[in-house]
This record gives C-alpha cells, sequence and structure tokens, in this order.
C-alpha cells in the first residue's frame, strides 16, 4: 500500500500496524523536511519505505500496490492529471485508490479496474478516463 503526500506520517504509521511483518508501506512526499522525517520512520520501521515524489510522479514503482491513499493532498497538486497516471501505474490490477480532500478538487478517484478490464476507472472517477487516455493507463 503506498500513502501519497504522507506529511509527517500519522496514517503511513497506522498503514505499518495494519501490514504486519511481511507487509510494505510505501510513503511519499515531496517536501524535502517531512521526507527527512518519513525516512527516519522508515529507519525505525522496516515495513515502511520512503519515497521522494516529484511534481508529476509519485515515483512509485510500477504496479507496486494493492491500495494507495491520499488525504488533503489533491488540492495541492501543479499536474493533477500527471499525478493521477502516476498513481494508477502504481497500482496492481484491481487495486484500490482512495482519497480525501478539501475544495472543489475534493473527490472520489476510483479503482485499477478489474482484470478483465487493466486501467479501467469506475464511479465517480468517470472524468478522469477522458483526462489519462479514455483510462488507458
Amino acid at each position: 500500500m503506498a500513502d501519497v503526500g504522507a506529511g509527517r506520517g500519522e496514517l503511513t504509521e497506522l498503514a505499518a500496524q495494519k501490514v504486519g511483518p511481511s507487509g510494505k508501506v510505501y510513503t511519499t512526499e515531496l517536501d524535502t523536511d517531512l521526507l527527512a522525517h518519513l525516512q527516519e520512520l522508515a529507519e525505525k520501521e522496516k515495513t515502511i519505505v520512503a519515497v521522494k515524489a516529484a511534481e508529476a510522479d509519485t515515483s512509485l514503482p510500477e504496479a507496486c500496490c494493492d491500495s494507495i491513499f491520499m488525504r488533503l493532498v489533491y488540492h495541492h497538486l501543479a499536474k493533477p492529471a500527471e499525478i493521477d497516471a502516476s498513481l494508477f501505474r502504481s497500482l496492481k490490477p484491481g487495486g484500490l485508490l482512495g482519497g480525501c480532500g478539501q475544495g472543489p478538487a475534493a473527490r472520489i478517484i476510483g479503482t485499477a479496474g478489474r482484470p478483465e478490464e487493466p486501467g479501467r476507472t469506475r464511479g465517480a472517477a468517470e472524468d478522469l478516463d477522458k483526462r489519462t487516455h479514455r483510462g488507458r493507463l
């Protein structure tokens, strides 16, 4: 799983408890000071992997996650369409993507699709198809 735009890592730490010793939680951040704190968490908790995000890319490995979540991040993004594509690339087929935000950018993003429809979004995220190559991620 991944916590994108993790800030100080409160949700990352909770996720690390849930995945157990054999799981992995990627935690990403663009801010270098916050990333340094996440790297300290990763040194203490071996299930956490801190990743330096970029403005248009989460920098997560391809198909690394069963689930990805973002909390109060989306309204900060300068390049949301590129981040959306990056998020979906990082999900395993059928993986879940969730987020909560504030203001007009707050929305449910969706899922990576069913195995028979890789990269297809569903539900409230149909608009994402149009912005990210009509669902071909």
